[in-house]
C-alpha cells in the first residue's frame, strides 16, 4: 500500500478534496492500470489522505500518476516515472 496526500499551497483557501485517482504503469508509463485509492476518515470527519492499494510484479520500475479536484474546481496531477522499484 501507499499513502498519498493531497494538498493546497500554504496561501490558498482550502476547499475539500471531492475527487482523486490514481494510477500504476509497470513499463515507464507505456500502459496505465488503475488502482484502489480509499480515503482515510476519523468517523464522519475526512481528510485530503488516501490509502493506494495495487500488486506490482517483481522487479518491476513501478511509476505512479495522481490526480485531484477540490470543491471550487482547481485541479492537481503528478506522474512520478520510475518512482521506485519492487525486489
Amino acid at each position: 500500500s501507499l499513502g498519498i496526500t493531497v494538498s493546497h499551497l500554504p496561501v490558498s483557501t482550502e476547499y475539500p478534496v471531492t475527487h482523486a485517482k490514481l494510477q500504476v504503469s509497470f513499463d515507464n508509463g507505456s500502459t496505465w492500470r488503475p488502482a484502489a485509492l480509499a480515503r482515510i476518515c476519523h468517523g464522519k470527519t475526512c481528510t485530503n489522505q488516501y490509502r493506494a492499494t495495487y500488486t506490482a510484479p517483481a522487479k518491476a520500475k513501478v511509476s505512479l500518476r495522481v490526480t485531484a479536484r477540490d470543491a471550487h474546481g482547481a485541479t492537481v496531477g503528478e506522474t512520478i516515472l520510475g518512482a521506485y522499484q519492487t525486489a
